[in-house]
């Protein structure tokens, strides 16, 4: 009697779509949870953590002044949507005001509209480049314009005029600038650095889970075929 022999073949599928689209979708996910993370990082927590060294005050406008600032600013015109460097006179805002601060010092200061705006452009209270009217553009090649002022800043013009009384901010550090606004708070600081770390840790554990349940089904794929002599 010949001996018989068994012979075991194991066949493994190749790899799903599961595990391919898995791949994919994570990797993308992290990849958008991880630009916003690094953007509110940059464009909201950094001012943020200017801002918040702000002491408030109470801020007796005593000046109210118009400039011209030659500058070259970024826009976009009316009739083409594609960001031009237009180059022009631009109004420039200048608004003095005293206020004291918690020791009781008075100290005269500029005053800003929002931080960014100081950062961006510490010579005017509002930045030229965002005070002037798109709508009003005059394309003259090679030649120096004068750009008309918009709405927005000749509103905080006269709501900040000689003798208003306001609340502004100070920093301690720096008395003679002041700003009229806090654009970001603790919760939009949080909500721009918790969410998307969230979504990236989410998306890391769920694709290792994932991963792992396909490698052990990979593993169960074997089909046995035996064979006697």
């Amino acid at each position: 009697m010949g001996t018989q022999q068994v012979i075991v073949v194991h066949q493994t599928r190749r790899s799903s779509c599961k595990k391919v689209c898995c791949i994919f979708t994570s990797t993308m996910v992290f990849t958008i949870a991880m630009v916003v993370f690094i953007f509110g990082v940059f464009a909201i927590v950094a001012p943020y953590n200017h801002e918040k060294q702000y002491n408030e005050a109470k801020c007796n406008t005593t000046s109210v002044s118009w400039g011209l600032e030659n500058l070259k600013c970024n826009c976009h015109t009316e009739y083409d949507d594609k960001e031009i460097c237009t180059e022009g006179n631009f109004p420039c805002l200048n608004i003095q005001a005293v206020y004291t601060d918690e020791k009781d010092m008075k100290h005269t200061a500029q005053v800003y509209r929002t931080y960014s705006g100081l950062d961006s452009d510490p010579k005017c209270s509002y930045p030229a480049c965002d005070s002037y009217d798109r709508s009003n553009e005059y394309d003259i090649p090679g030649a120096t314009i004068i750009i008309k002022k918009n709405g927005e800043v000749q509103s905080f013009a006269s709501s900040h005029d000689v003798g208003s009384v306001y609340t502004c901010y100070y920093d301690p550090s720096h008395v003679d600038k002041t700003i009229t606004e806090k654009e970001y708070s603790t919760l939009d600081a949080f909500n721009i650095l918790f969410w998307p770390l969230l979504v990236m840790i989410v998306t890391i554990v769920l694709t290792v889970f994932v991963l792992r349940k396909c490698q052990m089904s990979n593993k169960g794929n074997g089909v046995e075929f035996n064979r006697f002599y």
